[in-house]
């Protein structure tokens, strides 16, 4: 898409992505992580609120996005750990500023019971996501950025995630759910 800039030159914008990146990132861990996810996917509703648009005055035309994504799994029949585990493993690669051991660190859930066996869960993360952009060759490049690597200091690594004697999850900690 061109445009002309202040100084009446012409420049393209290049995306190398249509999207913000986490919301589907997230998708896919959930479904990973539960095959009734996965076999069911329209169990799985995504939205993105409150988005923010930050960006300064700096030379470059580099911004976060800000939102909160709130996930909605219906119809949800095992154990909320089963959700909320594979949660955290992806909270601490993808957005890892959330882990604060606070309760107002940016995540939050909701739940309404349907009967005796069913729940549909919303889980809200407040996210961002940086988008660097550079010129090249007179065009506007766009691309998310990763996230800072946290140190490992867990300790224990190799453990298995499991729902119905099934395995679901391989991740670097031993979880144990009674």
């Amino acid at each position: 898409m061109p445009f002309t800039n202040a100084n009446k030159n012409k420049v393209t914008v290049q995306a190398q992505a249509q999207k913000m990146n986490k919301p589907s990132s997230l998708r896919t861990a959930l479904e990973a992580a539960l095959p009734e996810l996965k076999k069911n996917p329209e169990r799985v509703l995504v939205f993105i609120d409150k988005g923010q648009i930050v960006s300064t005055q700096a030379p470059t035309f580099s911004f976060e996005y800000h939102y909160t994504l709130n996930v909605i799994i219906t119809d949800y029949s095992a154990h909320s750990d089963n959700i909320f585990i594979p949660l955290l493993v992806w909270v601490r690669e993808h957005q890892p500023s959330l882990l604060t051991g606070k309760p107002d660190s940016g995540m939050s859930f909701e739940a309404e019971i349907i009967n005796h066996k069913n729940t549909d869960i919303s889980i809200t993360l407040a996210l961002t996501e940086a988008v660097i952009v550079t010129l090249e060759q007179g065009k506007l490049v766009s691309r998310h950025a990763e996230e800072p690597k946290l140190l490992d200091i867990t300790g224990p690594t190799g453990w298995q995630l499991f729902a119905n004697d099934n395995e679901v999850l391989q991740t670097p900690l031993e979880v144990i759910i009674q």
